[in-house]
């Protein structure tokens, strides 16, 4: 039977633009096997990002409890209008425990964790409400109690988290005229906080800050906009930037 010329050319059509459409986003975590949206913000799934990281640290939202090997994740979980921060931890017989680190009206992304080694948590993240916040939270590993959120900074993005000799150090992007600043947050003398620039960039797209720490010194790595790894290092009092280790795809 011949398809009328008219019919044809609309069926081609109506083909065409279901072909363009591109379907809904997922994003599959490859240790869990877990299906998510992308990241609210960059648009980017967090373990594609974390793949191209593989080789200086493992993923930022999730760890092993060094006491017991059991896994342990932070995530933005979407509710209502906002996000809010949720821990979960995986018992020895596979189930599942989720926690809610944060109930509020602000929207709470970014999340990062960090298991010293007597399993301390350490967690911190992006609160955006009247003004943006860099809030930690931490557990002690005794107890298992959480002591009272603080604010680590006023103001600024996507954090990162370290922790060093069972002290915390966190890092997080501050938007300015011209580009961006990468703050370092490090332990002062009697608990008090020191304050500093790490780093300068022009680029306004830094995301996916990540921190270490090695042999006592910080060691920065950022995606650009451009979706370059770049890294930088603490040396004495210099900082020490390299080239981009790789490209995300």
């Amino acid at each position: 039977m011949r398809i009328p010329l008219f019919v044809g050319i609309v069926a081609l059509i109506v083909a065409s633009g279901v072909q363009g459409q591109d379907p809904p986003k997922q994003c599959t975590d490859p240790v869990l096997g877990i299906i998510e949206g992308p990241d609210p913000v960059t648009g980017r799934c967090r373990f594609e990002t974390a793949h191209v990281r593989t080789r200086i640290e493992p993923p930022a939202h999730q760890a092993r409890d060094p006491r017991t090997g059991r896994l342990v994740r932070v995530s933005a979980a979407p509710v209502a209008a906002d996000h809010d921060i949720a821990l979960t931890e995986w018992a020895a017989d596979g189930s599942a425990h989720t926690l809610y680190l944060t109930s509020t009206l602000a929207d709470d992304l970014d999340p990062r964790l960090a298991l010293d080694p007597a399993g301390g948590l350490h967690v911190v993240w992006w609160s955006r409400g009247e003004r943006d916040e860099i809030v930690y939270a931490q557990r002690d590993s005794r107890t298992d109690r959480w002591y009272p959120d603080r604010v680590v900074a006023i103001g600024g993005r996507s954090p990162a988290l370290a922790v060093d000799r069972g002290a915390a150090w966190f890092a997080f992007v501050r938007d300015v005229l011209g580009g961006s600043e990468i703050v370092l947050v490090e332990p002062g003398v009697a608990g008090a906080a020191v304050t500093s620039v790490a780093v300068r960039t022009a680029d306004r797209g830094v995301t996916e800050l990540y921190l270490t720490m090695r042999d006592g010194r910080p060691s920065l790595g950022w995606i650009e906009s451009d979706g370059r790894v770049v890294h930088a290092e603490r040396w004495g009092t210099m900082w020490v930037r390299h080239g981009a280790e790789g490209v995300l795809r």
